[in-house]
């Protein structure tokens, strides 16, 4: 079963996320296989996303994180220090930072070459956080959750406090994106609805 799927920033590849514990990579154009699934993982892969054209982000139910090549399948970094299953995973435009999402409700933030946490984890939510996005300007994270709410997080001073909260849905929220000009957040929920926030200021 596919739990997650990416386009590569040049929109020539899709990566894809399974709950079978590995990776794949198609090529967007002709719909074929550029090479074996690969595997490295050991347990269900709940979401991936492109760092760069050539290196994939992925996150699992064994609690860590993991950076590939995505040419060859290669383990370029990898992160373990989690609590708790990491559910999302996303990149900041140009490819520094990652973004996750556990669990446990906290969100964590991460330096790609040394596989360090750049803050200590962000705290706001009251149930799992489903989905994570950084802005384009990567000024901002938002966060989905299990809770029902969607939440905003400033990275400019990494105080790791809660700037804007959204309350509307009526289940868990499973997915939150930036708009390509950073102004609005749609989300999408297990109540069967989709919601567009705007983003203060």
């Amino acid at each position: 079963r596919i739990l997650s799927a990416a386009f590569s920033p040049d929109g020539t590849e899709i990566a894809l996320a399974s709950s079978d514990y590995s990776i794949r990579v198609w090529n967007a154009n002709d719909g074929k296989e550029k090479m074996k699934r690969f595997y490295g993982h050991s347990n269900r892969v709940w979401s991936i996303a492109f760092l760069t054209e050539k290196r994939i982000v992925s996150c699992s139910e064994d609690r860590t994180i993991v950076v590939w090549e995505s040419s060859s399948g290669q383990k370029l970094v990898e992160f373990a220090e989690h609590d708790a299953w990491v559910l999302s995973v996303a990149s900041s435009l140009d490819g520094t930072r990652i973004v996750s999402g556990a669990k446990d409700g906290t969100i964590g933030v991460w330096d790609v070459e040394t596989g360090q946490t750049v803050v200590m984890p962000f705290r706001g939510h009251r149930d799992a956080v489903r989905s994570v996005d950084f802005s384009p300007d990567g000024k901002y994270i938002v966060s989905g959750s299990s809770d029902k709410t969607v939440q905003v997080w400033r990275t400019t001073d990494w105080k790791a406090a809660v700037d804007w909260s959204f309350e509307g849905h009526t289940d868990e929220v499973t997915s939150v994106k930036f708009s390509p000009d950073g102004r609005s957040i749609i989300s999408g929920s297990k109540d069967k609805t989709v919601r567009i926030w705007t983003v203060p200021g």
